[in-house]
């Protein structure tokens, strides 16, 4: 009996150990073996259009912890996913993280994106975002290739969401005013990160406060290369009354572009038959220009 007991022992270890040999990638943990290689994603820089005019910074390129506040990184092969890893601004490695792969090809898709919770990309094809809020949001697809030695893969993600950017111009601000509640639709609010555009148009509800330059930004994911928004945006009190109101229709919107209006959201308009607002879209090519709508 013992000398059973002992030939049945020395089968189960070399069972158990070769069940300890595959890496967690699920929570980015590095769990190195003999079979497979250390690969270190590192989010290097945005490309990022120089809206100098518009945002802080005029660089061509900044890092991660300028931008968003969210990385999701999601690793296939062969059409299939062997792992995702969440960061959150909070975390000192935020921006690069360590997983360990055996040999092979995979592709990676890395979303950058501000949210209260993480984007759930189980579907790559409907990536969704908490409360359907979309803020400034990046992306980044890119195929790689895992040898025996150790791996770095540098990610350089593209803004993908449109700006919409409303600059009042009026003398005064009613101290009364809250909040602006924003309604769009034209756009969407979940990403098929195969294409880098929507997954399908949605309904946006947006609350906004107003910055200390008197404007609003509204984020939304376009459809396509270029498209339009029916937007419209009502300033609040802090008891959800409505204190003026106004509709922007056509607005046109295209990935990585502001496009901004300017005038005198609170002014009386009951006595005039036209009223002029001007709309620039600003890019990083020189399609851009200037436009006049009548609201």
């Amino acid at each position: 009996m013992r000398y059973l007991l002992r030939l049945i022992a020395t089968m189960l270890v070399p069972a158990i150990m070769a069940g300890c040999d595959t890496a967690d990638v699920a929570d980015g943990t590095d769990n190195h073996t003999d079979s497979t290689a250390t690969v270190t994603l590192t989010v290097s820089s945005f490309d990022m259009v120089p809206f100098s005019e518009y945002f802080a910074t005029g660089r061509a390129a900044v890092t991660a912890r300028e931008l968003c506040s969210k990385l999701t990184f999601v690793l296939h092969s062969d059409n299939v996913q062997v792992g995702e890893i969440k960061q959150q601004l909070s975390e000192q490695s935020f921006g690069t993280t360590s997983v360990s792969l055996a040999p092979g090809t995979y592709r990676l898709t890395t979303i950058g994106y501000s949210s209260t919770a993480y984007a759930n990309a189980d579907d790559l094809q409907h990536v969704t975002f908490a409360s359907n809020h979309i803020g400034d949001t990046f992306l980044a697809v890119q195929d790689f290739t895992v040898g025996r030695g150790d791996t770095k893969v540098n990610i350089e993600l593209s803004r993908i969401a449109a700006c919409v950017r409303l600059q009042l111009t009026d003398t005064s601000i009613p101290t009364e005013v809250k909040l602006f509640r924003c309604y769009c639709t034209g756009g969407g609010t979940t990403l098929n990160a195969l294409t880098g555009y929507a997954a399908a148009e949605g309904y946006q509800t947006e609350d906004v406060t107003l910055s200390d330059d008197n404007s609003i930004n509204i984020y939304t994911l376009p459809l396509s290369s270029q498209g339009s928004l029916e937007i419209t945006i009502q300033a609040r009190n802090s008891k959800g009354q409505i204190l003026a109101e106004r509709a922007f229709h056509n607005v046109p919107v295209k990935p990585n572009y502001v496009t901004t209006y300017k005038g005198e959201f609170f002014k009386d308009d009951s006595d005039d038959e036209d009223t002029d607002m001007s709309i620039t879209v600003k890019g990083n090519v020189d399609w851009a220009g200037t436009m006049t709508y009548t609201f």
